[in-house]
């Protein structure tokens, strides 16, 4: 005995995923982000800026979300002084070292 097959699903299986793509490929593509206020004119550099206080291990807590980025977390950056006028960054990325 002989079961019929519904035609109609086995011809929008692939279709449907189709569909579904094109529509998350033109939503990412569209995306935007609102970013509050415009640069200011002059940019001043801190005068008493304490080169030893910004040394050490530095956390992020925040990001702007960038596609590139998704699968990074535990971000943390470590600036070392190496003398001489020689400064040093140290980039964790989910406990792997990529300096």
């Amino acid at each position: 005995m002989r079961v019929p097959v519904p035609v109609l699903p086995l011809l929008l299986c692939g279709r449907v995923e189709l569909i579904q793509l094109l529509i998350q490929l033109l939503v990412r593509g569209t995306e935007a982000m609102v970013m509050p206020g415009l640069c200011p004119i002059e940019i001043k550099a801190i005068d008493d800026f304490d080169h030893d206080r910004f040394m050490g291990t530095w956390y992020e807590v925040q990001r702007t979300p960038f596609l590139m980025e998704t699968m990074i977390r535990c971000n943390k950056f470590h600036y070392q002084d190496k003398g001489d006028s020689e400064e040093g960054i140290i980039v964790y990325m989910k406990g792997n070292r990529q300096s």
